[in-house]
C-alpha cells in the first residue's frame, strides 16, 4: 500500500511539475531543465547517499524523506496558487531532487530488509507491480485535475496523498522484518574507503558492469518521457494537459503489464537484459512516427512494457549479485546512473525537441540506444570469452595390457 501511494504521489507530482514548466515558459528546453534540476543532484551526491543508507535506520530515513517531500509539495502548491515565477519552478525541482537522494537506494534496501535474500527476486517483481499501479493512477489523475482545478490545487492534493503514505510506512514494525538492521549496521565497520570498496567490487563483477552500462544508456536516451510526452501533447496532437496525463498513464499501464509478465518470466540474465533493451530501442524509434493519438498511445503501451521488463531485469540482477554489507552503495550507484541519466537525458531531449521537433528527437534517441546497446553486447561477449576457462579434454583412462 505504501508503495502504491508513493508512486501515485510521485507520478502526479512529476506530471504537474512538467506541465507547469511547459505552460509557464512555453519551451520544451525549460521542461528539460526542470527534469535536470530535479535529477542532477544524484550525479553529485548519489554515492554518498548510499553510504548513509548503509549506516542509518532505513525505516527512519524513508519517513524523514516522506515528511520533507510532502512539505515541499505543499509549499509548491501554495506558491503556485499565489502566482508562480519561473525561477521558483527550478528551485522547487532542485529541492525535491536533493530530498530524493536517499529515496531510491533506501527503498530498494528496505525491500531486501523486509523479505530477505530468499524472496528477493519475487519481491522486486511485486514491487514493480505496485509501483506501476500508482504510476497509472497518479499521472492520469493529475492530468484531469490540472484541467479541472488547476496545478496548484493538484499539488495540494498530492501533499495529502504524501501524508497518507507517511502514515502507512510508519505502521511497519521493525521487529517483524526478516533482516534486523541493528545487526546489519554492526556488521559494517565504520572506516574510510567505503566508496573505493564499492569500486573494487564492481570492477570484479563483469555482469554488474554490463548491467550498469545498460541502465545508464536506457535512462539517458529512453527515459525522457516528461519532455517527450508534454511536447507531443502540446505540439503534435494538441491534446493539452488531459492528453499529457493520459499518455503518461498509458506508459504506466504498459509498465504494469511488463511487471506482471516478469512474474512468470525466467529469472533475468545479462543476455535477456541486452535483448530486452534492444527491443526497447527499436520500439522507441518506431513509436515516434505513429500518426494518430490512438496509435501513438498503443506504441507507448508497448514501450512501457519493455521499459519495465528492462528495469526489473537490471534491478534483479544487481540486487541478487550484491552482498548485504554494500547493498545500499550498489543501489545508490544504480540510482546515480538511472536518475542522473534521466536528468542529463531530459536536458538533451529538451534541446533536441526545440531544434528538431518531437518526432525526430524521439526516433533518434531510439536509434542511438540501439547502437550503444549492441556495442555493450559486443564488449561483454568479448570479455566473457576472454575470461572463460579454457576447455581441456579429460585424460582417458590407461588401457590395461594383457600378457
Amino acid at each position: 500500500m505504501a508503495n502504491v501511494l508513493f508512486s501515485s504521489a510521485y507520478g502526479a507530482r512529476q506530471t504537474t511539475l512538467a506541465w507547469v514548466a511547459l505552460e509557464t515558459t512555453g519551451s520544451a528546453v525549460a521542461v528539460g531543465w526542470v527534469v535536470a534540476a530535479q535529477l542532477l543532484p544524484f550525479i553529485v551526491l548519489g554515492l554518498s547517499a548510499g553510504v548513509v543508507v548503509d549506516r542509518r535506520s532505513r525505516r527512519r530515513t524513508i519517513l524523514a524523506v516522506e515528511v520533507a517531500t510532502t512539505l515541499v509539495t505543499l509549499a509548491f502548491g501554495l506558491v503556485t496558487l499565489a502566482g508562480l515565477e519561473v525561477w521558483q519552478i527550478f528551485a522547487f525541482a532542485a529541492g525535491l531532487g536533493v530530498i530524493s537522494l536517499l529515496d531510491n537506494p533506501v527503498r530498494g534496501a528496505m525491500v531486501w530488509e523486509v523479505v530477505g535474500t530468499r524472496h528477493m527476486a519475487n519481491a522486486v517483481r511485486v514491487n514493480g507491480i505496485t509501483y506501476q499501479t500508482g504510476q497509472i493512477l497518479g499521472p492520469m489523475a493529475a492530468g484531469f485535475l490540472i484541467a479541472a482545478v488547476g496545478p496548484g490545487a493538484t499539488l495540494l492534493l498530492v501533499a495529502v496523498v504524501g501524508t497518507a503514505e507517511f502514515l502507512t510506512m510508519r505502521a511497519i514494525r521493525v521487529r517483524e522484518t526478516v533482516v534486523r538492521q541493528t545487526a546489519l549496521r554492526a556488521s559494517v565497520p565504520r572506516r574510510r574507503g567505503e566508496l573505493r570498496e564499492l569500486a573494487a567490487y564492481v570492477r570484479r563483477k563483469p555482469r554488474i558492469v554490463t548491467v550498469l552500462l545498460l541502465v545508464g544508456v536506457v535512462s539517458t536516451l529512453i527515459t525522457t518521457m516528461p519532455v517527450l510526452l508534454s511536447s507531443y501533447s502540446s505540439e503534435v496532437f494538441g491534446t493539452g494537459s488531459s492528453g499529457f496525463g493520459v499518455f503518461t498513464a498509458v506508459v504506466a499501464v504498459g509498465a504494469l503489464c511488463g511487471a506482471l509478465l516478469s512474474v512468470v518470466a525466467p529469472f533475468p540474465t545479462v543476455v535477456s537484459a541486452i535483448a530486452t533493451a534492444t527491443a526497447l530501442a527499436a520500439v522507441q524509434a518506431t513509436t515516434a512516427w505513429l500518426p494518430t493519438p490512438v496509435a501513438f498511445a498503443a506504441g507507448l503501451a508497448g514501450l512501457g512494457t519493455l521499459l519495465m521488463l528492462t528495469d526489473i531485469g537490471n534491478l534483479s540482477i544487481v540486487q541478487v549479485s550484491s552482498p548485504a554489507r554494500i547493498k545500499g552503495r550498489i543501489l545508490a550507484l544504480q540510482s546515480v546512473l538511472y536518475l542522473g541519466g534521466q536528468g542529463i537525458g531530459g536536458l538533451l531531449m529538451g534541446v533536441a525537441v526545440s531544434a528538431l521537433g518531437p518526432r525526430v528527437s524521439m526516433s533518434a534517441s531510439g536509434v542511438a540506444t540501439l547502437l550503444l546497446v549492441l556495442a555493450i553486447a559486443l564488449v561483454a561477449g568479448r570479455r566473457a570469452r576472454a575470461t572463460a576457462p579454457a576447455h581441456r579434454p579429460r585424460p582417458s583412462a590407461p588401457r590395461s595390457v594383457t600378457p
